[in-house]
């Protein structure tokens, strides 16, 4: 073995970090929870919705199915979800980041 060669040190070199794990816990459930009441809103089956599926081409959300959508996630995360941030919501995915933000700025939010 090479000068200064460590065997624990290497062997822990090969296990992937838990740093920031706690987010990336938190951020999966607030995935599966906006999925699921995506799903909910829409009648489709959960396992059919990804972070890319549009939210009016793909599941045929009106106007009225959004709202429906947005009071449900500002019910579940405690979040307000104003007009304007509303509008720049076209997937799933713009979706889970508008509510992560919304979460990470407001103390009184709450994740799944």
């Amino acid at each position: 073995m090479p000068d200064g060669y460590n065997a624990t040190r290497s062997r822990h070199a090969l296990l992937p970090s838990l740093e920031g794990a706690d987010d990336l816990l938190v951020n999966t459930a607030r995935t599966h929870r906006i999925v699921a009441i995506v799903a909910e809103v829409t009648l489709r089956d959960a396992s059919q919705i990804s972070t890319s599926t549009h939210l009016y081409a793909d599941l045929g959300l009106d106007s009225l199915s959004a709202l429906e959508l947005l009071v449900a996630i500002e019910d579940a995360f405690a979040v307000d979800i104003d007009d304007e941030a509303a509008k720049g919501v076209r997937t799933v995915g713009d979706l889970i980041a508008l509510v992560s933000e919304l979460t990470r700025a407001n103390p009184r939010a709450k994740d799944a």
